[in-house]
């Protein structure tokens, strides 16, 4: 898949994702983040946004993050989860 394309998939599913709080967050990440992702980091992203969206909670929002360690994306989302809550508590 091209990567306009993947991109496009990718914007369209983190806008409706079904919950309203992960919409908020995972759009916000996408949104700020997606050009400046590679592209084994859009096929990471768009594997996750496949997921339902208790397993993405549950993989983002873990607190032991070995077992997401050969996935770039997880970090950046958790670099970019620390940030989104200080900027909001």
């Amino acid at each position: 898949m091209t990567g306009n394309k993947i991109k496009k998939r990718i914007l369209y599913r983190s806008n409706y994702r079904g919950t309203k709080e992960l919409n908020m967050i995972i759009s916000s990440f996408v949104h700020q983040n997606i050009d400046s992702l590679n592209q084994n980091e859009l096929r990471e992203l768009d594997d996750l946004l496949s997921q339902d969206d208790e397993i993405i909670a549950l993989m983002i929002f873990k607190k032991n993050k070995d077992d997401n360690q050969n996935h770039d994306i997880y970090h950046k989302i958790s670099s970019y989860l620390d940030t989104y809550y200080q900027k909001t508590l």
